[in-house]
């Protein structure tokens, strides 16, 4: 800020400032605008060790660096600040490689150009020479799905590739290029027809059958074997409106379900389809009612006649509802009434509040599990305080 600012040996300039990485200190950047005899202060995101510095008596630091063989195509980004002024000016330093064929372009390995083509995703080489973090871009002739796009902190990254059996023999041109460096290379891929060995197929490990219907949604089986991060499309003829999911890293994915009281004693055949392997698998399974889910609501009152002193408490209780379910009330005689939960043994406390005004008053009250459905009907009088 201010009068501060960087240049290279050779003239003004921002940078990026570029040094040959071969262990050797060089002068790279010259520090202007500080005061005279001023200590300059120095600091990187990176990690590196830097040492503050004094400017000249024109107000100018020289700054060297040195870097080893391994570190080049990594840039350094610099702050430097006057100790005393508070000038600063922002720099990077790149590091430079003296290998012509990595500055040139980048450095393919392929593992595997006779590839199997039966739907899973492995990896086939390597690609180095780009710049740290950089991103790769792919273009294949014909069109592929390249994964590995961006770069290591060393310029590194690993190539994936999956191919389906209806690909087989055929033979894809791929070139990578960094975004940044515009560095670039040129490989083939073979496709080739999978043995009977290499076939896998779809495992479902089922948790829960039967499934009880009890209105919560949860992870119910597990299939595996899918090609890694693909979209697998889920149908049946029992059910409507199912989600695609997407297997993880792993090929695996976790299957849901839901059900309620109507649902009981159904069967469904659940069919999982990876999108890009083609393969498939059919899961069957019952639907249960809750223990206890059949029995009728009971109500168990601990104050009838209720006293109308205004104050809320409970009076009654509520059995036989599903743990966890929302129980709706409805009355001719009262408005609004809140909505209530059961816990996790199905049980709902009801509270009532009456003042004076409605000694003598009756009130009908119906409540209603909102997943099983089931209801009940409970009568209040009001009555006076003793």
């Amino acid at each position: 800020v201010g009068a501060a600012g960087a240049a290279n040996r050779d003239g003004d300039g921002s940078g990026p400032f570029e040094v040959h990485c071969d262990g050797v200190l060089h002068d790279v950047v010259d520090i202007r605008g500080a005061d005279p005899g001023e200590t300059i202060l120095l600091g990187s995101e990176l990690p590196v060790d830097l040492e503050a510095g004094s400017a000249d008596q024109q107000g100018t630091y020289r700054l060297a660096w040195a870097c080893e063989s391994a570190e080049a195509r990594l840039s350094w980004t610099i702050t430097a600040i006057g100790h005393d002024s508070g000038r600063r000016v922002d720099f990077t330093i790149a590091g430079a490689a003296d290998d012509p064929a990595i500055a040139a372009g980048l450095v393919i390995e392929v593992d595997a150009e006779q590839f199997s083509c039966d739907g899973v995703r492995r990896p086939i080489g390597t690609i180095s020479g780009s710049q740290p973090l950089e991103a790769i871009d792919f273009q294949s002739v014909p069109p592929a799905d390249v994964r590995g796009t961006q770069a290591d902190g060393d310029g590194s990254l690993t190539l994936h590739w999956v191919c389906g059996r209806d690909q087989a023999g055929t033979t894809w041109t791929i070139t990578a290029t960094g975004l940044e460096s515009g560095r670039s290379g040129t490989f083939d891929v073979v496709g080739q027809v999978p043995g009977p060995a290499e076939t896998v197929e779809l495992s479902a490990d089922v948790r829960e059958d039967p499934f009880v219907c009890d209105g919560v949604g949860r992870e119910f089986a597990m299939i595996s074997n899918f090609v890694p991060f693909e979209v697998v499309d889920f149908s049946s003829e029992q059910a409507s409106g199912l989600i695609d999911g997407r297997a993880d890293g792993e090929g695996r994915l976790p299957v849901r379900w839901q059900c309620d009281a109507a649902d009981v004693d159904k069967t469904w055949q659940l069919t999982a389809r990876g999108v890009e392997s083609g393969r498939a698998i059919t899961v069957e399974f019952d639907a249960a009612a809750p223990p206890g889910s059949l029995d009728e609501l009971a109500v168990t009152f601990t104050e009838n006649p209720f006293v109308c002193d205004g104050e809320s408490r409970v009076f009654a209780t509520i059995a036989n509802l599903l743990p966890g379910e929302m129980v709706d009330f409805t009355s001719p005689q009262a408005a609004a009434l809140r909505q209530g939960q059961a816990d996790g043994n199905g049980m709902l406390p009801i509270r009532w509040q009456c003042g004076a005004g409605d000694i003598d008053n009756i009130w009908d009250l119906t409540a209603t599990g909102a997943t099983s459905a089931k209801s009940t009907e409970i009568r209040i009088s009001g009555a006076a305080p003793p």
